[in-house]
């Protein structure tokens, strides 16, 4: 048990980047603050970027830590044929 938690440990902490993804409103969005701030805490030197759907892209822009904010379109996707 004690190796298992230390093998985990030690591959937590070489992570180098992580990607959130939200695809709901603009309050979801919001409330990753506190996630992000989580995430900061405990791996410091990771890369956080976060996915989100082009119409809280703006609300993204407010949050503190992300380093990329990533947008993608229901409305686009439905143009290129996808359900």
């Amino acid at each position: 048990m004690f190796f298992s938690a230390l093998f985990c440990t030690k591959i937590l902490t070489r992570i180098k980047k992580i990607l959130i993804i939200n695809q709901r409103s603009n309050g979801d969005v919001y409330l990753l603050q506190s996630l992000i701030s989580i995430l900061k805490e405990n791996y410091a030197n990771a890369e956080i970027e976060i996915l989100v759907n082009d119409d809280t892209h703006q609300i993204a822009k407010l949050l503190q830590g992300p380093k990329n904010i990533i947008t993608f379109s229901y409305e686009e996707k439905h143009k290129l044929g996808f359900k």
